[in-house]
Parts: C-alpha cells; structure tokens; sequence
C-alpha cells in the first residue's frame, strides 16, 4: 500500500485556515470589544458635557432671578464704614417709641465680625416694647443675647445686649 501524500497536504491547508481564522476572530473580537469601549466612554463624556452645560444654564438662572436679592444681602451686614449709621438708626428709635435709648456701650468684635451693643430703654410699657419691636425690625442681621426688665417708679427700664453682623 502507498500512502498519498496529497492528504497531508490537504490536512496542512485545513489546519493552517483554522489557525488562521481563530486569529483573525480573536483579533476582529478585540477589536469590537475596545471599540466598544471606546464609544461607551465617548457617550459618557457626551452625557457628562450635557449635564454640565444644564448645571452651567440652570445656576445662570439661578444667578439672574437671585441678583436683587444678593444685591440686599449686603444691607444686612454693617460694614466698619456704616458703623455710624447702625448707632444711628439705634438712636433714632427714641424719637419714634417715645423712649429714651441710650447705646451704654459699644465694641467691635472683628475676630468672630460682630459689633456687640448694650442699650438701656426705659418709658411706659407699651413704648419700650414699641422699641424693642424696633430694635428686632432693624435692616440688619442681629441677634439679641439678653434682655433685663425692670419696673422702677412709675417707669419701665430694660437692657439688652445685641449682636450684628459685621463685614471688614
């Protein structure tokens, strides 16, 4: 018996197009896969830069519908300049609550940006609570750490100590 070798030959051509095509499957996979990869990435950018330019739209409406309102927020705080004005609007509640107000003591905190002031009110009931109504209503940040009432000789007395917010 003779062996043909045109079978050998033929095994070898099978053999090397299978190689041949388990690589290029392989290398057609990556390929897929990396791209794959790639344009998820790309989406997720897409989507982020979407989502920033919203943010960017949505906090310049913010801004825009909150410009008067920040424009008053600076009112509320007493600038080391307005230092006079603030005891003045103190002192103008006299005239306006029929009390007689006297600021006993003032200082400035700015370590902690206070103003600390101690006024001293004395009247009739209703006109020293008219007063301090107007103290609470002042266009400042303030806040009131004490208040000492008294009744003395037909006449009402109160002090109390108020802090407010101060800016250099």
């Amino acid at each position: 018996m003779r062996l043909n070798s045109k079978h050998y030959f033929l095994l070898l051509i099978g053999l090397c197009s299978v190689i041949v095509t388990s690589i290029g499957y392989w290398y057609v996979y990556k390929s897929v896969i990396v791209n794959g990869q790639k344009k998820a990435a790309l989406i997720r950018e897409i989507e982020i830069d979407n989502d920033n330019k919203k943010n960017q739209e949505f906090l310049t409406e913010v801004s825009k519908a909150t410009e008067q309102d920040r424009a008053k927020l600076a009112s509320y705080f007493i600038s080391e300049d307005d230092v006079l004005g603030f005891i003045t609007s103190i002192e103008s509640i006299e005239k306006v609550s029929s009390t007689t107000v006297k600021i006993s003591s003032i200082s400035n905190d700015s370590s902690i940006n206070h103003i600390r002031a101690n006024i001293e009110i004395s009247g009739g009931w209703v006109n020293v609570r008219r007063a301090l109504s107007m103290i609470e209503n002042l266009p400042y940040s303030i806040n009131i750490d004490s208040i000492n009432l008294s009744f003395n000789s037909n006449k009402w007395n109160m002090t109390l100590s108020i802090k407010a917010l101060s800016t250099k």
